[in-house]
């Protein structure tokens, strides 16, 4: 005969995951002379579910506290479980397109990860860092790709225009004739706000 009036005996095991990435949440039952009548799961979101093997996702990065418990057919509950739940999330940022002087030391920055691979390589000093100085001669778009210690990758762009400067550019003619196009001789200022 069962004794079904025994507590019950479980164990859970619960996988980490990158965001985005389902997670796979497995109860057992570790005494099967005793039979789980229902599971009881809280997922640390606030979600819940009963089964013994559940497949939940996480709505954004972090750790999240997750117990599961089981009753058998005497309404006896198993003692709690608990295990943690660490979804990875990376967000890459570089910021807006921008301009360099060509030939000058530009300062680059990227957020989002722990670790960071530039492409293309060219012109970076350090194409693992975060925060490469970029001498350029052409203009380019470079992606930055984070990454955790898990894997997770996002990645993000950037051009930047190389532009020989500053200089003043001086026009050659000029059609004073108020008609709002090229009415004025003035230089063109690449680079200077104020002259």
């Amino acid at each position: 005969t069962l004794n079904v009036t025994e507590k019950p005996q479980t164990a859970i095991t619960a996988e980490n995951a990158c965001f985005g990435d389902p997670v796979h949440l497995n109860a057992e039952n570790s005494d099967p002379a005793v039979p789980i009548r229902q599971w009881y799961w809280l997922t640390g979101d606030g979600g819940f579910d009963s089964s013994a093997h559940i497949i939940h996702d996480y709505s954004a990065g972090g750790m999240y506290p997750v117990r599961a418990y089981a009753e058998n057919f005497a309404g006896c509950s198993s003692d709690t479980m608990t295990a943690t739940v660490i979804i990875y999330q990376t967000n890459a940022r570089l910021g807006n397109d921008t301009v360099a002087v060509i030939g000058q030391p530009f300062q680059l920055h990227a957020t989002g990860g722990d670790f960071y691979q530039w492409t293309p390589t060219t012109g970076l000093n350090d194409p693992s860092s975060p925060d490469p100085q970029a001498t350029l001669y052409n203009d380019i778009r470079y992606i930055v790709t984070a990454y955790t210690s898990f894997g997770c990758p996002t990645s993000d762009t950037i051009l930047i225009k190389a532009y020989k400067g500053p200089a003043i550019y001086v026009p050659n003619a000029f059609t004073p004739d108020n008609n709002g196009h090229n009415d004025y001789f003035r230089p063109i200022a690449v680079g200077i706000t104020n002259i």
